[in-house]
């Protein structure tokens, strides 16, 4: 006859309680791997928009060129000139490179951005330093003033219109 004590290895409560950690770590596994298997299709994702796929022993991969102190500088699922290396698409190298391009990207955009409104600054000083006194219009290079010239006629214009759709119903 098997009688189980409270405490010995074999009683049901301890059976339970080892039973309930199991699933609690098993749940925390799955929770982890359902993570990483987000991040990787997102990867794969954008990866996919941008390219097309080449298998190597069942994994997805990628051509990639490096230069001499083996960074990554291009990446492609088609071989292409230059290309030295292939790479696994879930390498933490690639993912790595593509958001530090994201990064690069995003920071560019906003460089143009505000560049954009750069322009319409270094405008207005030239208006109030000629406006002034401090600088003659003709003391600034011939081309500055054909280009301050051009931007003044096409803010003028679109203004016209603007006003002329505002009047209108």
């Amino acid at each position: 006859m098997n009688i189980s004590h409270p405490g010995s290895p074999h009683s049901s409560t301890d059976r339970t309680r080892r039973a309930a950690k199991r699933r609690l770590f098993l749940a925390k596994v799955v929770t982890s791997l359902s993570d990483k298997l987000a991040c990787f299709c997102t990867t794969c994702a954008r990866l996919g928009s941008q390219l097309s796929t080449k298998r190597w022993w069942g994994k997805a991969m990628v051509y990639v060129e490096r230069d001499q102190q083996q960074r990554l500088l291009r990446v492609s699922y088609e071989p292409f000139e230059g290309m030295n290396e292939v790479l696994a698409i879930e390498s933490p190298e690639l993912h790595d490179w593509l958001k530090t391009k994201e990064e690069v990207k995003a920071r560019l955009d906003s460089l143009n951005s505000s560049d954009l409104e750069l322009v319409r600054v270094l405008e207005d000083v030239v208006i109030v330093l000629v406006d002034r006194g401090v600088i003659q219009y003709t003391d600034l290079p011939e081309a500055a003033r054909t280009k301050l010239d051009q931007r003044a006629i096409a803010r003028a214009d679109l203004e016209g219109l603007t006003h002329e759709v505002d009047v209108k119903p």
